[in-house]
């Protein structure tokens, strides 16, 4: 089975559902909405039509645009993707994304699966993976490193796809000779076309 379809069936099978509360305005008191209700509905419709009530809102705001908790502009990227005070939501969402992928692609048995796996890149660097996908038969293995960023433009899952490549090609030389696997393969993103820029398993 191909990587992209194992993902895409993730993707399918098990949807995410948005917590209310880590769209709710910054600074805030706790989210009274559930995640069934119409204030899970709102913040999801907030949220892709981009009218979350961040300060850089035309009207939100008469004083400042920068944000409530750093000197950075208080923008809906910024809040969901790069201010310190959300990294942790940031670091379990991403985890659950993880956690999801992982297992799926677990069901075929001719695939060995690690997730959080360290490597060396060059100069004894350390880095780590998040998933690590081998099939033997096959002679090949794939990094795997999704990755959940704010969208921008159309491009943007291939600029992450090579941000991500550059990253861990250097590994592929120490898990090679680790698993004794021959072809690596570098995917940063759940929505690159794997077909057609990606070898496949």
């Amino acid at each position: 089975m191909e990587v992209n379809f194992l993902l895409r069936r993730v993707v399918d099978a098990k949807p995410v559902v948005c917590d209310p509360r880590g769209h709710r305005s910054p600074g805030a008191g706790p989210a009274t909405a559930t995640p069934t209700g119409w204030g899970s509905h709102r913040s999801r419709l907030c949220t892709v039509s981009n009218t979350i009530p961040v300060r850089t809102l035309p009207g939100r705001t008469l004083d400042s645009t920068r944000c409530r908790r750093c000197d950075e502009q208080e923008t809906l990227p910024h809040v969901l993707g790069f201010c310190h005070h959300g990294e942790l939501l940031r670091i379990n969402r991403h985890n659950t994304v993880r956690s999801l992928i992982a297992p799926s692609i677990r069901q075929n048995a001719s695939y060995e699966v690690y997730e959080e796996f360290g490597c060396v890149s060059f100069g004894g660097s350390p880095r780590r993976a998040d998933i690590i996908i081998i099939g033997r038969q096959k002679d090949k293995g794939v990094i795997l490193d999704p990755t959940i960023r704010f969208e921008m433009h159309e491009q943007q899952p291939q600029e992450v796809c090579r941000e991500k490549q550059v990253m861990y090609e250097p590994c592929c030389q120490h898990l090679g000779a680790q698993y004794h696997i021959t072809h690596w393969t570098v995917l940063g993103s759940c929505f690159v076309p794997v077909a057609r820029s990606h070898e496949k398993l």
